[in-house]
């Protein structure tokens, strides 16, 4: 249900991305955090709460594929900038 309304909601998206940088600001720092949204959904059965632990090592994999792709693009505009 979290993933749809993240996927779904602007304000649902916007939430969780700040709660992901936070998480990534503390995982510089240490090797573990958590991503926490109190209310992140609301549901006939009553709110939903997001709450996911996550590992720098766990970050760095999901984020492995992105860092990847943008190499090429930085290592040509700083060849274009000499």
């Amino acid at each position: 249900e979290c993933r749809k309304a993240a996927e779904t909601s602007p304000q649902h998206r916007q939430r969780l991305f700040e709660a992901v940088e936070k998480a990534k600001c503390e995982l510089s720092s240490t090797q573990t955090t958590s991503i926490e949204l109190p209310f992140f959904l609301q549901t006939e059965s009553g709110p939903k709460h997001l709450q996911l632990p996550i590992t720098r090592t766990e970050l760095e994999e999901a984020t492995r594929e992105l860092a990847a792709r943008c190499i090429t693009p930085l290592e040509k505009a700083l060849a274009d900038s000499k």
